[in-house]
């Protein structure tokens, strides 16, 4: 049984109407999605293989941000109330 990819209209419908929406929530959560379908969704760019200019996504890769700040959140000891707190996020690319 084979699953259909979800379409990429699909993700800019998400981001637009979260850019248009003033709701941190849905902000936060579009940005999710764009980063689970762009990077963490696709296996065969981003997994281990013997090559060295490859390499799996890790822990330290990932950034979040607190609101109207450009702190980022120590993820090994970040408590639950401050990583519900982060408005944003990213991931580093250290192999390119």
């Amino acid at each position: 049984h084979r699953v259909k990819p979800i379409p990429i209209r699909v993700i800019q419908h998400i981001m637009t109407v979260a850019s248009h929406g003033h709701d941190p929530f849905q902000h936060c959560l579009a940005d999710m999605i764009g980063l689970a379908f762009f990077y963490l969704l696709r296996p065969g760019e981003y997994t281990h293989s013997p090559q060295a200019e490859t390499c799996p996504f890790r822990l330290c890769d990932v950034q979040l941000f607190l609101p109207n700040s450009m702190a980022t959140l120590d993820l090994a000891t970040a408590t639950d109330d401050q990583l519900l707190a982060a408005s944003s996020a990213s991931l580093t690319f250290t192999d390119q």
